[in-house]
Formats: structure tokens, sequence, C-alpha cells
């Protein structure tokens, strides 16, 4: 699916025979410990991601233990886009997976958007908040936190939780 092989990936999904062999949540890469959603996100493709999106694959799965070095395990695709710096996979899937829209007038509209995953919490462990700040974070990854990401999204929910909580532990 990354190398935009559609129809393949289409006929082992499809066949009878092959659908044993390729589950899209279950076996991932022993190596790497990537689904193949995983290995579509780390190469930034947009449309593919659709694609394994549409036959079934489940966004919150996590990245399993790898024996590569420079790897991360651990984290959903969200935060793997995040990591290697994949910003029009950032920004997708957060408006395609994680926003509902709550209603709509004319031209404004409401949305409702769950940050479990761009939020740190007790279940994913480290959000996308903390993986741009990371000291190690890459540049690509270092730009969310501009205001012209997303018109500000990341910049503003730092913004926020810097006055709310981190303000008072360093003044």
């Amino acid at each position: 699916a990354c190398f935009e092989a559609r129809e393949a990936l289409q006929l082992m999904v499809s066949h009878e025979r092959l659908r044993h062999f390729f589950d899209i949540n279950g076996n991932a890469c022993r190596r790497t410990g990537y689904l193949p959603l995983h290995a579509v996100v780390v190469s930034g493709s947009v449309e593919a991601y659709n694609f394994l999106r549409a036959l079934g694959a489940d966004a919150r799965l996590t990245t399993g233990k790898t024996s590569v070095p420079g790897l991360f395990g651990g984290l959903t695709s969200l935060q793997l886009a995040a990591r290697w710096g994949k910003l029009p996979l950032v920004e997708h899937i957060i408006k395609s997976s994680l926003c509902a829209v709550q209603w709509q007038w004319g031209r404004i509209t409401q949305y409702q958007l769950d940050l479990s995953e761009v939020d740190s919490d007790a279940v994913v462990g480290i959000g996308l908040l903390e993986l741009v700040a990371l000291p190690d974070a890459c540049a690509a990854s270092r730009e969310m936190v501009l205001d012209t990401f997303m018109q500000g999204f990341v910049y503003e929910l730092l913004g926020q939780k810097w006055r709310r909580f981190a303000h008072y532990c360093h003044y």
C-alpha cells in the first residue's frame, strides 16, 4: 500500500485463500513492529492511508516492539506521523479520524475533537503535544508548534496547557 500497489493489496484482502495470510490489523512485521497502516504512515501517503482505512485498518492500534534502531514502538498512526514529521498526514488524520461535526449553519461548522491522542493521558501514554516537544524531534515535527500549522491548532493547545498547568510550576 505504501508503494501505491492498491490492486495487489485489494486482491490479497479479497481473495479467500490469501485472506488468512494477510490480516490488516494483526500481522505486524517481526522486525519493525509496524502494521501495514504504520508503514503507509511512515511513507506519508494520504491516499494509501485512506485506502487502508477503507479496507478496515484500525488507526488506533499501536506499533509493536522493534529491533531496528531509530524506529519507535508503542505509537498510534497519528503519533507515528507526528514523530516522523509527516505534516499533511497529521492534519489529515486529525480531521478525518478525531473530528466529528456537531452542527452546521451555513458556512459555520462546530466540531468536536477527541484529544486522547493529541494530549497525553494514562491510556496512550504520550501525546502529539509531547512528541513535538521532545529534544530529538525532527525539524518537521517541531513545525507543528508554529501558529501556521492547522491555523495554530497545536500552538493554541500548548499555550492553553502552559497557562493552565505548567505556568504555576515554573513561576
